[in-house]
């Protein structure tokens, strides 16, 4: 089953090769996972701040949630992305409660 990938951007534009790499990326960490049902990434700009911030939905209702902030998206990404592979590594994640 793949994983179902979500690409929201907010008060401004990103290049096509940025929303590439969340997808390379992605790909990368969802190989690290059991079960992954669906990732979101949010790009928004914050008072000239690139901020990235990625959900990662997993099964059972587990979920983990990075955040990167910098200068370019692109760099923000990268941080995100380090942010989550490092709680996957480390087996953090947070638990839905009803």
């Amino acid at each position: 089953m793949e994983m179902k990938t979500t690409i929201t951007v907010r008060h401004t534009t990103i290049p096509d090769e940025i929303k590439e790499r969340a997808n390379e990326l992605l790909e990368k960490i969802e190989r690290k996972v059991r079960r992954p049902q669906s990732a979101n990434v949010v790009f928004d700009e914050d008072h000239g701040l690139c901020v990235v911030e990625i959900q990662l939905h997993l099964a059972r209702g587990r979920y983990n949630i990075a955040k990167g902030e910098a200068s370019d998206f692109r760099t923000a990404l990268d941080a995100a992305a380090q942010k989550l592979a490092n709680q996957i590594d480390r087996g953090t994640t947070s638990v839905v409660r009803a």
